[in-house]
């Protein structure tokens, strides 16, 4: 199986749909290529990316919790 199109679906909050076929058997569309360049560009073949993802929700999570506690008392 490989991907063969993308499509971004902004009325769903910007997910996005992909196409699978079985491999070789239908053309790629050059949605996946753009798609491809533009993840590489925000960083997202690296897994330092993704680390700092998760650091950052950690810290929202930290100074929500905080936020709210003080908020309580």
């Amino acid at each position: 199986m490989e991907v063969i199109d993308v499509e971004l679906q902004e009325s769903h909050g910007g997910s996005m749909r992909y196409v699978i076929a079985h491999k070789g058997e239908k053309p790629m569309n050059k949605n996946v290529q753009k798609q491809l360049e533009y993840e590489n560009e925000l960083g997202l073949t690296n897994i330092d990316s993704f680390y700092q993802f998760k650091n950052n929700c950690e810290k929202y999570r930290k100074d929500l919790m905080e936020l709210l506690k003080d908020i309580k008392s």
